[in-house]
């Protein structure tokens, strides 16, 4: 009677094969690309959008390239009343990183970016430069990739940030730190 119970419950039980299996490979050898991304970042009084262009080259598990960010929120303070002013930075860098785990067409990668960036206070009435300062930005992050086709890779990254060597007027450094969030795409030539 067990040996019949046995065999009613193995043909009850669908057998099916695991299809998520770790790779010790990257899905590409090599690869050149252009690196769109749009993060949400630290600021005074609240996170701001910052969009970053990025160029870059992988092979095997490892990457590399250099990026451009830019500054999108709107801040405004009064440093010398009556008279308002605007904050905008800029800055720009380069990043290496790793790819740790690929299961199927996804990838988990972990990266280092280091930037240097300029930060200037403008007036608001005629968009001239009051204040101008120099910084330097650290930021570990991860990245989750997703690949729905050869030239194409999708992906969502966070971070930690961190400003340092800033001194200019009406701004901390630790205003600018933070953790990051993001998304973007990684559009190129993978093979």
């Amino acid at each position: 009677m067990a040996r019949l119970f046995a065999q009613e419950r193995s043909l009850d039980t669908l057998n099916t094969a695991d299809t998520a299996r770790y790779h010790d490979q990257a899905l590409y050898q090599y690869g050149l690309y252009l690196e769109p991304l749009i993060e949400v970042t630290p600021g005074p009084g609240g996170p701001y959008a910052c969009d970053q262009i990025g160029f870059g080259l992988s092979y095997r598990r490892v990457s590399g390239g250099v990026f451009l960010s830019t500054f999108k929120g709107n801040y405004e303070k009064t440093l010398v009343f009556p008279n308002s002013f605007k904050l905008e930075y800029m800055f720009g860098g380069g990043y290496l990183g790793m790819q740790v785990l690929r299961i199927n067409q996804f990838e988990l990668d972990i990266r280092l970016n280091y930037g240097h960036g300029d930060m200037i206070w403008e007036r608001t009435d005629s968009r001239a430069d009051f204040s101008r300062d120099e910084f330097d930005l650290i930021k570990p992050e991860i990245q989750i990739s997703g690949v729905p086709f050869r030239y194409l890779k999708l992906f969502i990254t966070s971070g930690y940030r961190k400003i340092y060597n800033l001194s200019l007027t009406g701004t901390d450094s630790g205003e600018f730190s933070g953790f990051t969030a993001g998304f973007g795409l990684k559009a190129g030539y993978f093979k």
